[in-house]
């Protein structure tokens, strides 16, 4: 028997119409906005007044799809088609921040409750999205200076100061000097975070390191690129390493870079 919409396709057991075929038959006039919000008020309240309604209509909602799944991929195709670019009712719009907080909370205290669901979402982001595809994203994402910078200062906001910068920031403490340390993420330039950074008004950075990493974990021309970026955006570089600091007059050194007289 052919499906009575016209498409000229076979029905199965004897039924005039191919599941939701039928629907291309129905010629009537979309909802209007009111009745829509209406419409789900009252199921809304439904649900809420007979719980076990819902449930039953629910448990035989799956049970019917699982029994039929052909049924279920055709669902989901038309629902993808009615619900794709402008015909979704959020095209061109943003949830409120207060919206998204309570969608979290809701969605978080449905996983705790849930822990069988929770994995089986896991399970499903895992199969459908490679370590490639997560690769390619973050560097799309780091690309951009305020997400590089909002992670990093993130990642590094529970960082524990070196005995380096210890030993610089001690000196700053001891004679009040103009500096102030943000190497905890705290101040970002050029997608770098200096060791610490003037507070008096005048544009100066000073970066602590051990020379022993050079060529290890930092470049050869360490000094000269880190002062060249921080140049760009109007900075002066002091660089202060392990000799400076641990040297028997390293106050005195520490001081002739700095330029300040005491």
């Amino acid at each position: 028997m052919k499906c009575e919409c016209g498409c000229g396709k076979d029905t199965i057991r004897g039924n005039r119409f191919i599941n939701y075929h039928q629907l291309k038959l129905i010629k009537h006039k979309p909802h209007s906005d009111a009745t829509k919000e209406l419409l789900r008020q009252k199921t809304l309240q439904m649900h809420r007044d007979h719980p076990e309604m819902k449930a039953e209509i629910g448990a035989a909602t799956k049970k019917y799809f699982k029994e039929h799944p052909n049924c279920m991929k055709e669902r989901d195709r038309l629902h993808s088609i009615r619900m794709s670019g402008k015909n979704h009712p959020m095209f061109g719009k943003h949830h409120s921040p207060e919206t998204c907080a309570r969608m979290s909370k809701i969605t978080k205290a449905y996983m705790d409750t849930h822990p069988e669901f929770a994995k089986e979402k896991v399970r499903q982001m895992k199969a459908n999205y490679s370590s490639e595809d997560h690769s390619r994203v973050l560097k799309k994402l780091y690309k951009n200076p305020e997400f590089h910078d909002k992670i990093m200062a993130a990642q590094m906001h529970s960082r524990k100061m070196s005995s380096y910068e210890q030993r610089v920031l001690d000196l700053i403490q001891k004679y009040h000097l103009p500096y102030k340390f943000v190497g905890n993420g705290e101040v970002w330039i050029g997608q770098k975070n200096p060791d610490f950074i003037n507070t008096n008004g005048e544009k100066k950075i000073i970066e602590v390191y051990s020379e022993y990493h050079v060529g290890f974990w930092k470049d050869k021309d360490y000094e000269v690129k880190r002062s060249r970026l921080f140049a760009k955006y109007g900075f002066q570089t002091i660089f202060l390493t392990e000799q400076d600091l641990f040297a028997r007059d390293w106050e005195t050194i520490c001081f002739s870079k700095l330029g300040v007289q005491i």
